[in-house]
């Protein structure tokens, strides 16, 4: 499910992340993605992205956890996009700058 939750507000995500849950057989995963904290630093691509006429949902890992829902993550956890492994590391990855894409992989 990707580029399409930065359109969709906090509930109807949830309702359609539990629809799905309820849709696939046990043992299915889905990829995800959200936007960032950092676009808001970029008012023309945020003019450009909001000129669809639909609100703009940006989110962190704080508010992107419980829209999964029933979903369990996988080891990766909720990360950066660009700090995404094939294989989960021990090594963290700090954030010192606000993130444009965060993704996760989530399992029922």
């Amino acid at each position: 499910m990707f580029a399409r939750s930065n359109f969709i507000p906090d509930e109807t995500l949830a309702n359609v992340l539990d629809t799905l849950y309820d849709w696939v057989p046990a043992g299915s995963f889905l990829a995800l993605d959200f936007d960032g904290e950092a676009g808001m630093q970029y008012p023309k691509v945020l003019e450009l992205l909001e000129s669809t006429g639909e609100p703009l949902y940006m989110r962190n890992p704080t508010t992107i956890r419980p829209l999964l829902g029933r979903w369990q993550l996988t080891t990766h956890d909720i990360v950066p996009v660009a700090a995404w492994q094939a294989e989960p590391s021990s090594i963290l990855v700090e954030n010192k700058e606000p993130v444009f894409m965060y993704g996760c992989v989530a399992y029922k």
